[in-house]
């Protein structure tokens, strides 16, 4: 790999570490929120199972 190439992908991981730990940021404020909503894993996947069916019907 050429040295440009190893500079522009070291840039590129710079970049999508520093977008992700924003990330991550702020999801962990917004899950300190007063606001927040939780959700047990047995709705989501209820949820989730239910969205799969209608994807199915309307495809």
């Amino acid at each position: 790999m050429k040295q440009v190439e190893r500079v522009s992908k070291t840039k590129q991981a710079h970049k999508y570490d520093l977008w992700f730990r924003d990330q991550v940021a702020i999801a962990l404020i917004d899950a300190n929120s007063s606001n927040a909503t939780w959700v047990n894993s047995e709705d989501l996947r209820a949820r989730m199972k239910e969205r799969a069916e209608i994807r199915k019907l309307n495809n």
